[in-house]
């Protein structure tokens, strides 16, 4: 019976010394390699503050809880990641450089990127971006494009959306309207019954041309690229990148998203060009070859 009120005695006086402990130690103590105490002294708040304060969250899920061990073992990974990052930012300084003028940027302009946090991580800022929204983009690049440019020696930055379908709208139904036309013509003359073939309606476009990509236009090609790339851009960003480079990186991509498209509209834009003139051509051939039809035809009579 003694021998049970003395383990009892000294398991309490063991409690209360380590919970005496735990107050009298905080997360500098615990870092510190001349200080006794350690990550296993600090509390679960203290561990996961840890965390927070350099950028990372925990993952909570609903009706898990996490023991003491799990905590003292995520501030570990997290100090881990920040010494990572550190070195990363010691041995590529423009890089800190981008990112505290992305930060100045964003604080002055108030349409860049936002800041989130600035995090003070040994003596050096880190610096997390929130993405702005798509949409917004889509409005911005919608209301440029809508505006005439004027004439400058750089190459012409254009909706290809928009111009695709325009030129496709235009151009291609002229062509079409004119072909039919000489032909209902010529079948008039000849006394044979006119037929002509009708185009499925903008409203209900041709379903054969769905599972072929050789139908599809052009937007809606670009459309799926476009989505595949910031699919599996964002993709390995979330899964391989850490939380305070991923903005940077979004960001370079989107960059070279708009100078391709720039490139393809170039193109697409000269090759339109050429094909008309040769459309051109090729109708005023057709009507000089009809004018001596017709005046061959009088002299016969």
């Amino acid at each position: 019976m003694k021998l049970l009120k003395s383990l009892a005695v000294t398991y309490l006086a063991s409690a209360v010394l380590a919970q005496e402990q735990q107050l009298s130690c905080d997360l500098d103590a615990a870092l510190d390699p001349n200080s006794p105490c350690t990550l296993e002294d600090l509390s679960n708040e203290m561990l996961e503050q840890c965390c927070l304060a350099r950028g990372f969250e925990l993952a909570q899920q609903d009706g898990v809880t996490f023991s003491h061990a799990e905590y003292v073992e995520a501030a570990k990974q997290c100090l881990e990641l920040e010494a990572e990052l550190n070195k990363l930012l010691e041995e590529n300084p423009e890089l800190l450089a981008e990112l505290e003028a992305e930060q100045a940027a964003a604080a002055a302009g108030g349409g860049m990127p936002v800041v989130e946090d600035d995090v003070s991580v040994g003596g050096e800022i880190v610096v997390e971006e929130v993405v702005v929204e798509e949409a917004a983009e889509v409005e911005v690049e919608a209301a440029a494009s809508s505006t005439e440019a004027p004439p400058t020696e750089q190459p012409e930055v254009m909706d290809l959306d928009v111009e695709v379908e325009a030129g496709a709208n235009t151009e291609g139904e002229g062509l079409a309207q004119a072909s039919v036309d000489a032909e209902a013509q010529a079948q008039a003359e000849s006394g044979a019954e006119v037929e002509v073939e009708v185009e499925p309606s903008p409203g209900n476009p041709d379903k054969s041309n769905l599972l072929n990509p050789a139908g599809l236009s052009m937007s809606e090609l670009w459309s799926g690229f476009k989505d595949k790339v910031t699919s599996d851009v964002n993709m390995v960003c979330d899964k391989v990148i850490p939380a305070p480079l991923r903005g940077p990186v979004k960001g370079a991509v989107k960059k070279a998203m708009k100078v391709t498209k720039s490139l393809i509209n170039t193109g697409v834009k000269t090759a339109r060009r050429t094909v008309m003139t040769f459309i051109d051509e090729k109708r005023a051939q057709m009507g000089a070859e009809k004018e001596v039809e017709v005046e061959a035809g009088r002299v016969g009579l």
